[in-house]
């Protein structure tokens, strides 16, 4: 009786506590049902904060976007500015400069504007490209710190266990989840917050880039506008007018030109006095009967030589060759013709290696790496190196027409004043060259040139120590035309080697 009663009583206990154990399983689903609207609250957070957090990066963005412009905006400014003053410069000359070197020095200055905005778009590229790269980092940042609270699982607090075994373990975690949701807000949006600071750091980085690179290039583009205006004073042989204004740049200068046209309407003699140096050339006065000349003188074609054209220009120098030989040292009647071809030879060595220095640039230019960069950049560095051979071509030309007038000053004091200078130019062979470049008026050097040949000027009868005494001055003049020749040979090399300096900062995107 004692052990049914035992029995008894026993059962009853373990049904009661499975009884009790079960109610705890049903609590299971009510803490269930707590978290769930928890869950939906959490998503709804999340979803609002992280499109808060795409609005604030699109802000920054938007901010970016508008300094990167107002950068642009300045460095553009200052060098249309920086051009605008050198072309006054440029076009302020006065009328007895030589008008086909003002001209190519305003086609570099347009080639070097040119070279600028295919750097500044190089430096918008690099910023579209690191935009672009930012843009995506940030946003799968932002998806990745989303679905991290948005996959939360409620379900797992059951892994590894059983409702009807451990009830009150998945109910404890279920309240530990709970627990965990509510705090999840306020992690989440510091974590936001963070990623996108991060994202404004790192553009800021982008921000100062551009601005190096812009840097960079405007310096570039100061100093190759700055050896425009050297070239205006030691080829063109011109001179820097005073500076402008910054109220009104050219209004006291063009009221002084109307002025000095109005008085040279009325016959006056007062225009006599008047310097058209310091006169931009738009608005140079010129005598009413007779056009301005720099607005009838065509602008120099855009240069573009070729292989031939500078086997061409060496090849005057083989014609030259050819008349050397037939002249004898000793002869009076070839010994100023002998004395020229000396001088025209003499020549023939800086036009050589000016040719090379241009075709060790163009080299670069055909390589594959140069093609990569676009044909845009490389056209423009190739103009510019032709045009650097033409201005060098100008002083060359400067250098001949100081060198025959100094000829001529020497044979006219010997003969005292017997030879004129008609005479001396009928068989003056540098004469050929004088207002004409050798590299791009081949043509007509050549036909003066012949002519000139074909003639033959004879010295009046001249004592032995007349004679001497011109030969030796004559070796006087000779050094300073190779001292005046290698000046003009130093300037190429400084224009060329800015230019081969431009390729590879511009086209090529080599940093030094």
């Amino acid at each position: 009786m004692k052990a049914f009663t035992f029995t008894v009583a026993l059962f009853m206990g373990v049904l009661s506590v499975s009884l009790a154990q079960r109610e705890t399983s049903l609590r299971v689903i009510d803490a269930l049902r707590d978290l769930h609207p928890a869950y939906k609250q959490l998503r709804d957070v999340v979803v609002q904060a992280v499109a808060g957090a795409k609005l604030n990066s699109s802000e920054v963005i938007f901010k970016f976007n508008i300094d990167i412009a107002s950068r642009k905006e300045s460095f553009m400014q200052t060098a249309i500015k920086t051009e605008a003053n050198v072309l006054r410069q440029v076009n302020g000359q006065s009328i007895n400069i030589d008008t086909s070197c003002l001209g190519f020095l305003r086609q570099s200055v347009d080639v070097n504007m040119n070279l600028a905005g295919v750097s500044f778009t190089n430096c918008l590229n690099n910023v579209d490209a690191s935009l672009a790269s930012e843009i995506t980092r940030v946003y799968a940042e932002l998806q990745v710190n989303e679905t991290s609270f948005v996959n939360l699982s409620m379900y797992d607090v059951f892994r590894g266990q059983n409702v009807f075994v451990n009830p009150q373990t998945i109910v404890d975690r279920l309240v530990e989840k709970l627990s965990s949701l509510q705090q999840a807000p306020s992690e989440l949006t510091e974590e936001l917050t963070l990623l996108v600071e991060a994202f404004e750091g790192r553009l800021g980085e982008v921000r100062a880039a551009y601005t190096s690179c812009l840097t960079m290039n405007d310096q570039l583009l100061q100093t190759t506008l700055g050896t425009v205006l050297t070239q205006l004073q030691q080829i063109c042989l011109g001179s820097l007018l005073p500076a402008a204004s910054t109220s009104e740049p050219t209004e006291e200068t063009e009221q002084t030109e109307q002025t000095e046209q109005t008085e040279q309407t009325e016959a006056t003699a007062e225009t006599e006095t008047t310097e058209p140096a310091s006169e931009p050339a738009p608005e140079i006065p010129t005598e009413t009967e007779v056009p301005p000349t720099e607005v009838a003188e065509p602008e120099p074609p855009t240069p573009g030589a070729t292989v031939a054209d500078r086997a061409e220009t060496l090849n005057l120098f083989n014609q030259l060759k050819r008349v050397k030989k037939g002249r004898m040292l000793g002869a009076d009647e070839d010994f100023v013709s002998l004395v020229q071809s000396q001088l025209l030879l003499a020549e023939e060595e800086y036009v050589r290696s000016s040719i090379n220095g241009e075709s060790s640039i163009l080299q670069e230019l055909s390589t594959a790496e140069a093609q990569a960069s676009g044909p845009n950049c490389v056209d423009f560095i190739r103009q510019k190196t032709a045009l650097m051979l033409n201005l060098a071509g100008v002083s060359y030309a400067s250098c001949l027409s100081r060198v025959d007038d100094a000829l001529f000053e020497k044979l006219y004091d010997a003969t005292n004043g017997v030879v004129s200078r008609e005479q001396y130019d009928q068989a003056n062979m540098l004469n050929a060259f004088r207002g004409d470049n050798i590299f791009v008026d081949m043509d007509r050097i050549r036909s003066k040139l012949q002519e000139r040949m074909r003639a033959t000027f004879k010295l009046p009868t001249l004592t032995a120590e007349s004679l001497q005494e011109i030969r030796s001055e004559l070796d006087e003049v000779k050094e300073q035309f190779a001292e005046c020749m290698k000046v003009a040979r130093a300037t190429l090399d400084t224009s060329l080697e800015g230019t081969s300096k431009q390729y590879k900062h511009v086209c090529a995107k080599k940093l030094e």
